[in-house]
């Protein structure tokens, strides 16, 4: 990608998207007196969530699913099955 588009044009699309995607999030948080830290990463999602909670010495991942059936997350695979493989803490799902 970095031939076709500007090394800081792709940073700078980066943080306009996970800024936006963040942002209700950081609200409610914010809102509710919850400390909290973002990290945005860039990569493929379940490997990045693992070395980011690796770099950070996370004791935990706690995490949304999507929501898809047993069979259709077996079929496509999910970011969350990612995690659970390659995360050496515990993980936490949310559906």
């Amino acid at each position: 990608m970095g031939a076709v588009v500007g090394k800081g044009d792709l940073e700078r699309y980066y943080d306009e998207e996970s800024d936006a995607m963040l942002k209700p999030a950081r609200e409610r948080m914010t809102a509710a007196g919850i400390a909290f830290e973002i990290r945005k990463v860039v990569g493929p999602v379940g490997e990045s969530i693992v070395k980011a909670a690796d770099a950070a010495r996370a004791d935990l991942i706690y995490m949304g699913t999507r929501g898809m059936s047993a069979l259709a997350g077996m079929a496509l695979g999910s970011t969350a099955t990612r995690v659970l493989h390659l995360a050496r803490i515990p993980v936490v799902l949310i559906h």
